[in-house]
């Protein structure tokens, strides 16, 4: 399928998101699910109206599943900067729409997971920003008494604005990237590839989170190789997930859950919902009530049925003008 987004015409496509997969082979890929509940998206004029031509913002609904979600698409990322910011709070935390006020950002949504439990909060995963390594990516997640060495999904940016998701590792200062994870299954161990068989990851920002949801054009949920088993991860949530499409756009999609009029998504159905937004690469991002969309300042989602933002320690941030000569 081919996206034309024109702000004058009112978009609405139908997209398939899956009720229910079958688990299709040990490595976490899910077989293919049947079709239903098709989403209605519509070209969110007001919000568009405000943005270049080469981001343009939808909002999709189905009131059977229920489900709302919204779908941001920047068309031509090398014109139209997109970058991953950091909290730069004392506790490191603070919500997306103040944490992208000083970078005079139109668009954007949290980024990766954050561990509470540290003083200050930090990223719990891969964080680069502006080529720095912050955070370097999660090398080992124990787990039902096994250490499991892992690749996990990221997100990133290079140097020429095109977008990129990939399995990550590290090896000193240099950012690795693997055709695929260790095939992990619950209480089996898989052995990491050796080093020679991963290519360096040439990011100037990339955020890490995961699992993958999407790879060359395929459906490929990596659940169990990234070791997101046991965990609060699988399950059915609000989402935020970032992807690049078959014709280097990036695109952004928020769902809201946990409240009446949106059940949320399974990462099995938000795989869909990217493969038919044209996504050739997705990954999950962080969720749950950190799921948030900002457009111009503003709050657009509801996280977790609110008008709350939730503090979050990352975001992606999309920086343009209200005018199209500065896109």
């Amino acid at each position: 399928m081919s996206w034309t987004f024109d702000p004058s015409t009112r978009l609405r496509v139908c997209l398939a998101v899956t009720l229910a997969l079958v688990w299709g082979c040990e490595s976490g890929f899910p077989s293919e699910g049947p079709n239903s509940a098709p989403i209605q998206w519509t070209s969110v004029d007001s919000l568009n109206e405000t943005l270049p031509s080469g981001v343009q913002v939808l909002a999709g609904r189905n009131d059977t599943i229920p489900l709302r979600a919204w779908a941001v698409r920047v068309q031509n990322p090398g014109q139209t900067p997109v970058e991953v910011l950091r909290s730069d709070e004392p506790d490191g935390v603070e919500p997306v729409s103040r944490l992208v006020a000083q970078a005079r950002a139109c668009v954007a949504v949290n980024g990766g997971y954050y561990d509470p439990n540290t003083d200050p909060i930090r990223p719990a995963g891969l964080l680069v920003i502006a080529g720095t390594l912050n955070v370097p990516p999660t090398d080992t997640i124990r787990r039902e008494g096994f250490a499991f060495p892992v690749a996990r999904g990221a997100f990133g940016l290079r140097a020429d604005g095109t977008g990129d998701v990939a399995w990550t590792t590290h090896h000193r200062d240099t950012l690795l990237q693997w055709a695929a994870p260790p095939a992990h299954t619950p209480g089996t161990v898989a052995s990491m590839p050796p080093r020679l068989k991963a290519r360096p990851w040439a990011v100037v920002d990339a955020v890490g989170a995961g699992p993958v949801l999407v790879a060359a054009g395929t459906t490929a949920v990596t659940t169990n190789a990234e070791v997101f088993f046991g965990s609060g991860i699988p399950g059915t949530h609000p989402r935020t997930a970032a992807g690049i499409t078959g014709d280097g756009a990036l695109l952004f999609v928020v769902v809201d859950g946990r409240q009446a009029a949106s059940r949320g998504a399974t990462l099995n159905d938000l795989a869909r919902l990217m493969r038919d937004l044209d996504a050739v690469e997705a990954v999950n991002l962080d969720g749950g009530g950190s799921s948030t969309l900002v457009v111009q300042g503003q709050l657009v989602n509801r996280p977790e049925g609110g008008r709350q933002e939730r503090e979050v320690a990352t975001a992606i941030a999309v920086r343009c003008s209200t005018t199209d000569d500065a896109s």
